[in-house]
């Protein structure tokens, strides 16, 4: 099942890890493999975040020990452990968690994208 814009926006993460982790600026391609997921309050197993496409995007991460963002290449990226603060616009798609060997708090913002979810519903 493929969730979308404006639906995707009924989408959590709450405690569920990244188990895989894709990103290719070049391509504007950026996947990540969740090991669960909440759909308007119903708890789901294993799903795809996909956003491609994208016209422009920001990385960057908080460094406590300096008090500061630190704005990142792509080829500097770190996946993150888990989306903890999500956001779904039209226009922008933000994704915030820790980085899984920093432990920086790092935020991936897409401008202009393709996104959605892809899932395999459960059997009832």
């Amino acid at each position: 099942m493929k969730i979308q814009f404006p639906r995707i926006r009924e989408l959590s993460f709450p405690d569920c890890p990244i188990t895989g982790f894709s990103f290719d600026s070049s391509q504007r391609s950026f996947r990540v493999v969740i090991d669960g997921f909440f759909l308007n309050k119903e708890e789901l197993f294993q799903g795809m975040l996909v956003v491609m496409n994208w016209e422009a995007m920001d990385i960057k991460q908080y460094h406590l020990e300096y008090g500061k963002w630190k704005n990142l290449e792509p080829s500097a990226i770190e996946p993150i452990s888990e989306i903890l603060e999500q956001k779904f616009s039209k226009e922008l798609v933000t994704l915030r968690g820790f980085g899984k060997l920093t432990r920086h708090w790092t935020e991936f913002t897409f401008y202009k994208s393709v996104v959605y979810f892809e899932f395999n519903p459960k059997d009832d």
